[in-house]
C-alpha cells in the first residue's frame, strides 16, 4: 500500500502546474459601453481582444455604430442612432501567440445618448 501511495504522489507531482485563466465582460455600468478584463498568469502578452455583437432575441434591429476601433482594447462604446435596442456583446481573448484564453458575453442597452 505504501508503494502505491508513493507512486500516486510522484505521478501528481509530475503534472504541470496550470494557471487559471479568467475573462469577464461587463456592460451593466450604463448604456452604450462595455468593459472587459482578462488574466492568464504565465501566458505571453499583450492579449488580443476581439469584440462582436448580435441583436438580443426579440429586440428591434436598428443601426449599430461603433465609433472607435475596439480591437485589442478593454473598453468599447456602441451607439444606436436610429432607436434603442438590446445587444448581446461578446469578446474572445487570445494570448500574444493567438492561443485562446477565453470568452465572455453580456447584454448591453444600446441608445443614441449616454445614460
Amino acid at each position: 500500500m505504501r508503494l502505491v501511495r508513493s507512486a500516486l504522489f510522484a505521478a501528481v507531482a509530475l503534472l504541470p502546474c496550470t494557471a487559471f485563466a479568467s475573462v469577464s465582460l461587463s456592460c451593466s455600468g450604463g448604456s452604450n459601453f462595455c468593459y472587459a478584463s482578462a488574466s492568464s498568469p504565465g501566458s505571453p502578452t499583450p492579449f488580443n481582444v476581439y469584440w462582436g455583437y448580435n441583436y438580443s432575441p426579440g429586440s428591434p434591429h436598428v443601426s449599430v455604430v461603433i465609433p472607435a476601433n475596439c480591437e485589442d482594447d478593454y473598453f468599447c462604446i456602441f451607439r444606436c442612432p436610429n432607436g434603442d435596442t438590446f445587444l448581446t456583446v461578446s469578446i474572445t481573448v487570445t494570448d500574444a501567440n493567438n492561443n485562446p484564453i477565453g470568452s465572455a458575453s453580456d447584454e448591453l442597452y444600446c441608445t443614441n445618448y449616454d445614460m
